[in-house]
């Protein structure tokens, strides 16, 4: 079962986990994997994802140790025993 780590600054409720495990069918993309996670809370949705589903250019999302970007975006295919996790962007000087 894949495991997820959600950074708390995207967090939606007061005691809301930051570890979450989903159980998904072995095919799972990674979009498809988060949209699970997130489930009926949109508002959590709407901090990783924007209206044409595209990942917010603020947000870091890695499969593993690899980023997203590198491994295909939300296409990548999650396995039962990778472990995503998901940040803020981090930048300044």
């Amino acid at each position: 079962m894949p495991k997820i780590y959600i950074h708390p600054q995207f967090h939606t409720a007061p005691k809301m986990s930051s570890e979450i495990q989903v159980e998904v069918p072995e095919e799972t993309t990674l979009g498809e994997f988060i949209r699970e996670v997130c489930g009926p809370d949109k508002r959590l949705l709407f901090k990783i994802m924007d209206e044409t589903g595209e990942v917010r250019p603020h947000v870091a999302i890695f499969v593993g140790n690899d980023h997203c970007k590198y491994l295909g975006g939300l296409k990548a295919k999650v396995a039962p025993s990778d472990e995503v996790s998901i940040y803020p962007a981090l930048s300044g000087g």
